[in-house]
């Protein structure tokens, strides 16, 4: 058993150390996640504002590949390691993080060998129009985006939420200062802010990681073990996960190809506001996954159900106040924040942010699924979400647009959302 990463000459400094300094799980949580999407949402207010809108339309379709590439690897590790590492003894918990980082890093690599070759053997005529530049942008920088995300999850799942906020506020002060300093020397787009965001998110993700590197132990000797133990876990939240994406990513790329991309522009202008939830959202994500974990670590149904309940209510009281402040304001926030050429897409903000409560509130549900480790529950949900979006959503898309494609992923939560309560109950009954 060895260390995994080497044992350089620096200082001895240690993150924990520096994390220790700083203030309650929950509060930090909530605090990551803002900074996080703080950095998240100034990108794409800048390239909204001051770029064509077909250039924020590329930047939201590069996007959502990554974050289906982010949804696969929190499946086959990410998501194991959460629901796992509570039950491991002390001494197997670095053997464990080190393992599933070199399977993070054998499947980051083969993603972005993937995205390199596949603009090689597609026709071009079949891409929308600027898109090879985003997928060159993306095949140089994927490594990096999924480490920076493995890595947050890591802290996460190891309640260590002052490492992921450390982390997170270096690489978005970072980030911040090198897109304005893109934007002043006129050379601001899509792929340029992915590029940027992607090499800034990897060299100091890189290096909190070593900081950390006591905590990170890799034994090859385990490593086939720990690969059968989260590809078991991880292939129906793989396979519900990749129905999930494909029922929410595949709206734009369907919005590029009946509307165009400028279309897409504004559909990612309005998914912008919503982000303004994202603290709550995301960050309140981040802090209950682990706590349902945690609930269900010594096999207790009783537990698991009354925490389950009682998260989902609190999440989506939460995100219920959040909501009803953008469908009353988000026309404004939109106008006031993107530019006037975005103005008259209330209604969209409105649905979307119906969307994010249904969404909010299914999603303590599925994660009970996970800690069950029944992700087939899920996977079954999701099919539904799926044939909603290849029967009436293709539908009414092809015929309103971004106003159909807002309806039709709120008919799609709204199923998803009473078949996950049908299903734990039954489950936990």
């Amino acid at each position: 058993m060895k260390s995994f990463f080497p044992q350089l000459s620096i200082p001895n400094f240690s993150f924990n150390g520096v994390a220790r300094k700083l203030p309650p799980k929950g509060i930090l949580t909530l605090l990551d996640q803002g900074i996080f999407s703080l950095g998240n949402f100034f990108t794409s207010v800048l390239i909204g504002r001051y770029c064509a809108k077909e250039e924020l339309g590329l930047y939201l379709l590069g996007f959502t590949i990554i974050y289906f590439l982010m949804d696969a690897q929190s499946a086959f590790i990410t998501t194991p390691y959460t629901i796992f590492i509570p039950r491991k003894a002390e001494a197997e918990k670095s053997v464990y993080t080190g393992n599933t980082l070199f399977m993070q890093f054998g499947l980051a690599f083969v993603i972005a060998l993937g995205i390199f070759i596949f603009p090689i053997i597609l026709p071009a005529s079949l891409l929308p129009e600027g898109m090879i530049p985003v997928l060159t942008s993306l095949a140089i920088v994927t490594v990096f985006l999924l480490l920076r995300e493995y890595t947050r999850r890591l802290f996460f799942a190891q309640l260590k939420m002052k490492n992921a906020l450390l982390l997170d506020v270096t690489i978005i002060v970072i980030q911040i200062i090198l897109l304005v300093v893109l934007l002043y020397l006129q050379a601001l787009s899509a792929t340029t802010a992915i590029l940027m965001i992607g090499i800034t998110s990897g060299m100091v993700t890189i290096f909190w990681l070593y900081l950390d590197r006591n905590e990170i132990r890799f034994d090859r000797k385990l490593l086939r073990r720990d690969f059968n133990q989260c590809f078991q876990a991880g292939k129906w939240v793989f396979a519900s996960g990749f129905l999930w994406n494909i029922g929410t990513y595949l709206y734009p790329w369907l919005l590029t190809s009946f509307k165009g991309t400028a279309a897409t522009g504004t559909w990612a202008a309005c998914l912008g506001i919503i982000a303004l939830c994202n603290p709550v959202y995301l960050g309140l994500q981040n802090y209950l996954s682990p706590k349902i974990a945690h609930a269900y670590a010594n096999n207790n149904k009783v537990d698991l159900r009354k925490f389950t309940i009682k998260s989902t209510a609190a999440f989506a009281g939460l995100l219920g106040i959040c909501s009803v402040v953008l469908i009353l304001f988000g026309g404004y926030f939109l106008v006031l924040l993107y530019g006037g050429k975005y103005a008259g897409n209330g209604i969209i903000i409105s649905l979307l942010a119906v969307n994010l409560m249904l969404v909010a509130a299914g999603f303590s549900f599925s994660r009970a699924f996970f800690t069950l480790e029944r992700a087939d529950v899920d996977f079954k949900v999701n099919i539904v979400s799926l044939v909603v979006l290849f029967t009436f959503g293709l539908w009414i898309i092809y015929n309103y647009g971004i106003l159909g494609a807002a309806l039709g992923l709120v008919a799609g939560n709204a199923i998803a959302l009473m078949l996950r309560f049908g299903f734990f109950r039954r489950l936990l009954s």
